[in-house]
């Protein structure tokens, strides 16, 4: 074959899986054991939380970090009573029975999260769902951390000393300004505190063409004005965000959609995991498994669906990218 008629390479595939999807199995010293499964096949990397029981080794690099989601303030009983507490009062922004039994009390979940840093900073990522976050651990000393935005409709931004929606257009220009300060060495100045270097976003699959859920809207709904309820769809996400997209993650909007794409029936999720790896050649991609609750607590399903997940990414790939034929 002559060099006009040779292709390009094959862009790499890396897949990953968040270890979030193994509750409540991941808790009981179980991280070796499942990461060494998802080595054998064919995983690269995983996504690790601070849940409980999950500082141990980890037979795959974690690539990426996220912040307990929403841990009680107190321990053991008193944390049970925050989420009874919680319930009674009908707040949707109060700790929910999974954040309970997934996660330690907010201080123990916070040192946990910091020696993860620690420990993973200087080649993992962390993921965070508001711009506004900030993350510094103390055991890392001056080492700046890279941090990804999950791009989502509750999303909001620190400016003049209140929290706002943070609005796609604002987002491109808080890139650009990161993007700038890599280049030049500069920290980054977003309102003058934020200190981890926001280096892109993800791009999920779910959270880009959900509604605004109850606990969001106390953050981003102003007086007088209407509360957005979602990002306008997934392809004005992508269209303004395509050259910032470090990382997407492949699920879906619920079990039900994702079941129905591993079975090859025609759903969005679908179209969408094919759109993203025509246009974002070599984006690694992490897979996140919802099942039911109790489906959650059979052994092995939510492993048995990962490698279904990670089977059919591998197909639409290789339909999208044939190997290159002498």
């Amino acid at each position: 074959m002559s060099q006009l008629e040779s292709k390009a390479p094959t862009p790499q595939l890396e897949i990953g899986a968040n270890l979030g999807s193994f509750l409540p199995w991941v808790m009981a010293n179980q991280v070796a054991g499942i990461t060494t499964r998802l080595q054998q096949e064919g995983f690269d990397f995983v996504s690790l939380l601070p849940m409980r029981n999950t500082d141990r080794p980890s037979a795959l690099p974690v690539w990426f970090l996220e912040r307990a989601w929403n841990p009680t303030p107190r321990a053991g009983l008193g944390g049970l009573l925050d989420v009874l507490q919680g319930g009674m009062r009908h707040d949707p922004q109060a700790p929910h029975l999974q954040d309970w039994i997934a996660f330690p009390n907010a201080d123990t979940a916070q040192k946990l999260f910091e020696k993860q840093m620690a420990q993973y900073g200087g080649q993992a990522h962390i993921v965070k769902h508001r711009l506004d976050d900030s993350y510094f651990s103390h055991e890392t000393g001056n080492v700046r951390l890279r941090s990804l935005l999950e791009v989502n409709p509750g999303m909001t931004e620190s400016r003049d000393g209140s929290v706002v929606p943070l609005t796609l257009d604002r987002l491109v220009e808080h890139l650009e300004r990161a993007r700038e300060s890599l280049a030049t060495g500069q920290p980054p100045e977003f309102d003058g505190w934020i200190r981890d270097q926001l280096s892109g976003v993800v791009f999920d699959t779910k959270h880009t063409r959900r509604s605004i859920r109850e606990d969001e809207v106390p953050r981003i709904s102003r007086p007088g004005m209407p509360t957005r309820e979602n990002l306008g769809g997934y392809k004005r996400v992508l269209k303004a965000l395509a050259p910032h997209i470090r990382l997407i993650d492949f699920q879906g909007l619920n079990p039900e959609e994702l079941r129905a794409t591993l079975s090859n029936q025609s759903t969005e999720l679908a179209d969408m995991i094919g759109e993203l790896m025509e246009r974002l050649p070599g984006v690694p991609i992490r897979l996140e498994i919802q099942l039911s609750p109790v489906e959650h607590l059979v052994p092995g399903a939510v492993m048995t669906q990962m490698l279904e997940a990670a089977d059919f990414v591998r197909e639409v790939h290789g339909q999208i990218y044939p190997e290159n034929s002498a």
